[in-house]
């Protein structure tokens, strides 16, 4: 009896979740079309769900976010919560997405100077605690950030090595993408024999020295100055420090 109640409940709670995620006038539909409009969207191979790169986008444009969404959520208000806790909410979690992109920036910031190494510290405080205070559980990545980020951070730029950074993983990423981008380059290619011989011409042809110099000259040359780009940058480093600051 208590399996078929069980059973029962759960059906039904899919039930609503379907609803909710498929119905145009739903809270969850207009909250994804503003994050649409931000470029930011849930990947079909990421289980439906934000990866790094839309995590990242969030955290710079969460200003942004958080405005458009904070009216979606006075309109369809059951009149459980008044119009000011919805502003507090939503406050209080647009500051957390700030205050732990601080700290995530400060983490992957290369040979810190001890001014930057005490925000990274402070950030992280700050991060969890709110984390704490809004009621989210603490989960192991959240301990990691908690206790162990900072210390190994702060060894590794004692020893030189420059903090965190030095372990970073993406060129496994980036040699992902390149794999993928020859893939797409040899994709006209049926036969396999061919396909190979191509893809080992253009390898062997990438670690010639001469192009490999060629390569590494143009890889290094000074860009141009963008003014748009500067300002975008200014302007995240100044929300990140208004986020620590904003107790």
């Amino acid at each position: 009896e208590l399996g078929a109640l069980k059973k029962k409940l759960t059906a039904e709670l899919d039930n609503f979740r379907r609803r909710r995620k498929y119905d145009p006038s739903s809270t969850v539909s207009n909250i994804n079309r503003v994050l649409a409009d931000e470029n930011i969207k849930r990947e079909d191979y990421f289980e439906k769900k934000f990866n790094g790169v839309n995590i990242r986008k969030i955290m710079d444009r969460s200003d942004t976010i958080f405005a458009n969404i904070i009216p979606i959520l006075k309109a369809d208000n059951k009149g459980k919560l008044s119009d000011e806790d919805i502003d507090s909410i939503c406050k209080n979690y647009q500051l957390l997405v700030d205050k732990s992109d601080a700290a995530l920036k400060g983490l992957a910031t290369p040979f810190p100077t001890p001014a930057q190494l005490t925000n990274t510290k402070k950030a992280i405080k700050q991060s969890v605690e709110l984390a704490k205070e809004i009621g989210l559980s603490i989960t192991p990545k959240w301990h990691i950030l908690a206790v162990h980020c900072f210390p190994q951070h702060e060894r590794l730029v004692e020893e030189g090595w420059g903090g965190l950074f030095i372990v970073d993983e993406s060129f496994i990423e980036k040699s992902h993408q390149a794999g993928v981008a020859l893939e797409r380059q040899l994709r006209g290619l049926r036969m396999f024999r061919q396909k190979h011989f191509a893809g080992a011409k253009m390898a062997h042809r990438a670690a010639n020295p001469e192009v490999a110099r060629h390569l590494d000259k143009n890889r290094h040359k000074k860009k141009r100055k963008s003014t748009k780009r500067d300002e975008e940058k200014e302007r995240k480093r100044l929300k990140r420090e208004r986020a620590i600051q904003d107790e």
